[in-house]
């Protein structure tokens, strides 16, 4: 509890205690307390409560706290549900490792504006090895990381469907059954389109595997030279394989080689991959270009007290605008929504705008909501001499920057103690019913000279 105004009471003066910023009453927003000297002093421990009893504890308890701050890709936390001062511990998830060498586990505190605070380890994703595949079989499956997915295919001279595979942080595996590819009759070209300056020659071979057709090229085509390589690289860019959301590992093949076109990390293919041929013309031959579809970013939101973003809906390749919310002050940022499928930038600082020095009329005790920022909340409640009619009101310091809320109603104590009296007096009747800042004359009666003196109720 907040028992700040508490301290360097005199007897009769009151105070009121409330829940510190970040936490909520369980049921009565505050509570006033009356220091008393009296000779129960002890037993109330110098405060009763309005009525002259011990007062029973205010019970606060702490808000919840936003975990955006954790929800990225790599990081496992056990931050769900702690609330206002409570600690959690962020570390890195299964398939990632720490960047620095020593690297380790962050200690994250929930603030009192509902975020958490404190600095998450850096991770990366693990490179799964490169796999084996069988005789016949070609892959892009090359410096994959955990998640990402790639595609394995039938090499020239064989056939079969092209299967999926993807890393998951150890190894890579097919994501169905194994890619199975069966050699074929095949017709080579083993002639001058090569480049070796003759005439182009037409062999058939009948192979059942990839050693036989090796063995008949070579004793067919000794000392000349099949494909060239890089032989249809020029046609990268034409053929759409460097278009944003393609991938592929067609560069470096030569004549007759065979590639695979699939979608690049980031993106989601709609059908399936397309196999393409370099051909004679040095120009890649086949079915089209995979449909694929950005994916939209899911983690890595830009998050902080005051903070807000328009990063909602963004995918792959684009980017949203960070910024301080109406209410702070600070700067903004620029986060992109990277192929991993979370957001790339740094958080903006802001600053919770102070609301002005809340002025009321005197009854009223607002000193409570001296220093408040933007979503703080107060307790307004009734100024000593004043007797309060109704709950103490709960003032919110807004985000357009002044305080919304009412006032409580205070009612002016009478004054019983102190009242003049005496023959040699004149007493105006109001005297017997001042209450709290009014005031009375009183002057010396018939027979008797002075000057006349003015006695106020004080609020004591």
């Amino acid at each position: 509890t907040d028992a700040s105004m508490c301290i360097s009471l005199a007897h009769g003066e009151s105070c009121i205690v409330v829940c510190p910023d970040g936490y909520d009453a369980v049921s009565a927003t505050s509570q006033t307390l009356r220091c008393s000297a009296a000779e129960n002093y002890s037993a109330v421990a110098g405060f009763t409560d309005a009525d002259g009893n011990k007062p029973i504890p205010l019970e606060c308890v702490g808000r919840a706290c936003s975990t955006t701050l954790v929800e990225k890709l790599g990081i496992e936390h056990n931050c769900s549900g702690i609330t206002t001062d409570q600690t959690c511990i962020a570390s890195v998830s299964a398939s990632y490792e720490y960047i620095d060498d020593d690297g380790g586990p962050a200690t994250l505190t929930c603030g009192a504006e509902g975020s958490l605070e404190g600095t998450i380890p850096s991770v990366q994703a693990r490179t799964c090895p490169t796999p084996t595949f069988s005789t016949g079989v070609s892959s892009a499956c090359t410096g994959l990381t955990v998640g990402q997915t790639c595609w394995a295919y039938c090499s020239t001279g064989y056939i079969g469907t092209p299967v999926a595979y993807q890393c998951d942080g150890f190894e890579i595996a097919a994501l169905s059954a194994e890619v199975n590819c069966t050699a074929t009759l095949r017709r080579l070209d083993l002639g001058g389109d090569g480049g070796v300056g003759r005439s182009p020659a037409e062999v058939f071979f009948d192979f059942d595997s990839a050693e036989t057709l090796a063995s008949a090229v070579s004793a067919e085509a000794a000392g000349r030279r099949l494909s060239d390589e890089g032989y249809c690289d020029k046609d990268l860019t034409n053929a759409g394989f460097q278009n944003v959301g393609i991938s592929s590992d067609c560069a470096g093949k030569g004549p007759g080689d065979t590639c695979i076109v699939f979608c690049a990390p980031g993106y989601t293919i709609d059908g399936d991959p397309s196999v393409y041929m370099c051909g004679s013309a040095r120009l890649y031959e086949g079915p089209g270009l995979p449909s694929c579809i950005a994916n939209e970013c899911t983690s890595g939101f830009p998050s902080g007290s005051g903070v807000e973003s328009q990063c909602s809906g963004i995918t792959t390749g684009d980017a949203c605008l960070a910024k301080c919310a109406r209410g702070y002050s600070g700067d903004r940022s620029i986060f992109d929504c990277i192929s991993s499928g979370e957001f790339s930038g740094t958080n903006p600082t802001c600053t919770a705008n102070a609301c002005p020095t809340l002025s009321l009329d005197v009854q009223y005790r607002a000193a409570l909501c001296s220093g408040k920022t933007t979503w703080q909340t107060c307790i307004v409640d009734c100024a000593d001499g004043w007797s309060i009619d109704s709950d103490p009101s709960l003032r919110t310091c807004m985000d357009s920057g002044g305080f919304a809320g009412s006032t409580p109603t205070c009612v002016p104590n009478k004054c019983t103690d102190g009242v003049p009296s005496g023959a040699e007096l004149k007493v105006d009747s109001a005297c017997s019913s001042l209450v709290t800042l009014e005031t009375c004359v009183v002057s010396c009666a018939d027979g008797y000279s002075g000057s006349a003196t003015t006695y106020e109720c004080s609020t004591s």
